[in-house]
């Protein structure tokens, strides 16, 4: 698919705010697609970018992973151009429960240096600042919901994996039974809603 003025435009407006995750559903394009875009645009300038800098595991990245797991290390390594460590590390993280990997400081500033709304409402809400290792999760995965209720602080990195590893689970099965009562149908690479209904 075809990079539009619009697009180009939409990245060039927030690549400093948004991570390359949150770009990419906005534009309509894998992150790695997103990450050249903004390189080959000019925009990537070390300090500001979040994931650029080093080769951090992407959500499509763990995807593509997930699929091949059972392949020898090798040859996932060759398939997605990294190293064998790497993706024997990763491997093992994802069989201890981590579903993403967000880069060092994403989960705690902007890209401007500001602290996340999100952190400041959870901080507010427990009359403390938040530690390092305390992550906000959105219960309900919309990201620009800060509402205090919608906000749980897990404790680790590993405890907000895990949160997202049974959320996971939860759509994988919830996915395959709207799919078998036509609430929701998938033609042509993309999922509509069908004309079925919960029973």
């Amino acid at each position: 698919m075809k990079w539009t003025e619009s697009q180009d435009i939409f990245i060039e407006n927030h690549y400093l705010e948004m991570n390359s995750y949150d770009l990419s559903k906005w534009v309509g394009h894998s992150e790695e697609a997103v990450e050249q875009r903004i390189k080959k645009l000019g925009l990537s300038k070390f300090g500001f970018r979040t994931v650029t800098n080093k080769r951090f595991w992407t959500y499509a990245n763990i995807r593509m992973l997930k699929s091949i797991m059972h392949l020898p290390n090798a040859e996932i390594a060759k398939q997605m151009g990294r190293t064998t460590t790497s993706v024997r590390k990763m491997k093992a993280k994802l069989r201890n429960g981590l579903t993403h990997e967000v880069p060092y400081n994403e989960h705690d500033f902007l890209a401007t240096g500001a602290l996340r709304p999100y952190r400041e409402v959870a901080q507010e809400s427990i009359g403390r600042k938040l530690l390092t290792c305390e992550h906000v999760h959105h219960i309900n995965l919309n990201k620009k919901d800060n509402h205090p209720k919608n906000l749980f602080i897990t404790r680790s990195p590993s405890e907000h994996g895990n949160v997202h590893a049974q959320l996971d689970n939860l759509l994988y099965g919830l996915v395959e039974e709207l799919l078998l009562a036509n609430i929701i149908i998938f033609a042509d690479g993309n999922y509509y809603l069908g004309k079925g209904k919960i029973r």
